[in-house]
């Protein structure tokens, strides 16, 4: 397949985040299929960055340039305002770059994560809190509810033991992840995803997020763009953090 002009307009709008929304989720499903084309989005990608550099290094040179032209003793300033209006320009000009240098924020995985993770509710056996706990069972998601992870954890777990189930396992990885037992919390996921078709979507989003919590961009990036393709509540924001970690 010849990658014509198109394809490089295309990218570059994608890159300057210019598409639809219809138009950014057909880009990136064929950025998955197509490995062709998936190495020239790679190939743009350095090469957008490499011309925001040069802007910036144009911006330098300028007022390096400007300066020079104040300090030159040929240069004759015919009236004090306009010098006064020059280095004016120049301190914008400086201030300007400064600015863009010094808050361009950093987005790291750690950011993501705290940004985006929330505990999933307990919506398989919601308990009301004045009710009498007569069994482990339902001690189990009432701590959950409550926020006290550890010890839901502990009743997940002699669930689990007793029989396998799907709701349990998802409540459980999340008791992981909030206790920051992160590696646990990754078997939990991916155990999940593994069997159960019907929290398939929600299996990928918390595996993304542990992944994310231990820094592993490699492997929640592949998650992340599965779950944007997707029709659930995660597309949006999967599609929002993958354009937060693509440089």
């Amino acid at each position: 397949m010849n990658h014509t002009e198109k394809d490089i307009e295309l990218i570059e709008k994608y890159f300057e985040d210019d598409l639809s929304e219809f138009d950014t989720q057909t880009f990136q499903r064929r950025v998955q299929a197509d490995e062709e084309f998936r190495a020239l989005v790679e190939q743009e990608k350095y090469i957008v960055g490499a011309i925001r550099m040069q802007g910036l290094k144009d911006e330098l040179d300028s007022l390096k340039r400007m300066e020079a032209l104040l300090k030159d003793p040929e240069i004759k300033i015919a009236q004090p305002i306009d010098r006064r209006w020059y280095i004016l320009a120049a301190a914008m000009i400086a201030l300007l770059i400064v600015a863009r240098i010094a808050f361009t924020p950093t987005v790291t995985t750690e950011n993501l994560y705290e940004d985006n993770y929330r505990p999933y509710p307990n919506v398989f056996e919601p308990t009301v809190r004045s009710q009498s706990r007569t069994d482990e069972r339902t001690e189990a998601f009432l701590e959950y509810e409550k926020g006290n992870y550890g010890k839901a954890a502990r009743l997940f777990r002699v669930q689990l033991e007793k029989e396998n189930n799907d709701g349990i396992l998802l409540l459980l990885g999340n008791c992981n992840l909030m206790q920051g037992n992160t590696n646990e919390a990754i078997t939990n996921f991916s155990q999940l995803l593994d069997q159960s078709p019907e929290l398939s979507i929600q299996a990928k989003w918390f595996l993304s997020m542990a992944h994310l919590k231990n820094g592993d961009k490699a492997r929640a990036m592949p998650l992340l763009h599965e779950l944007s393709t997707t029709d659930g509540s995660y597309a949006d924001k999967a599609q929002a953090m993958i354009k937060e970690l693509t440089p």
